[in-house]
């Protein structure tokens, strides 16, 4: 197993994860905002609405990459420890 690679890869999933609840957090709070100002109505409060509902599933789901990039590493730590246990029983055979 390459280690380093699982690494980098839940990095890059952190990364993901990052950029997503950035995107729920301050730009599409700002875009809703200025939307409710600049919009009016019933139609307004419903968009709105759903945009809500689209930023928690955004949250929602930079959460999910975020634990899949723990399990990453988690699971590479495991068996990284438990080759190296081996390794060690293989070479100090006597």
């Amino acid at each position: 197993m390459d280690f380093g690679k699982a690494k980098r890869q839940a990095q890059e999933l952190d990364e993901v994860a990052g950029s997503l609840e950035k995107l729920s957090g301050t730009q599409l709070e700002n875009t809703l905002g200025q939307l409710g100002a600049n919009w009016t109505g019933d139609n307004s409060v419903k968009y709105i609405g759903k945009g809500k509902i689209l930023q928690e599933n955004i949250t929602a789901t930079a959460e999910s990459i975020r634990e899949v990039a723990n399990a990453i590493r988690e699971i590479a730590e495991v068996i990284y420890e438990a080759e190296m246990e081996a390794w060690e029983r293989a070479h100090n055979r006597d």
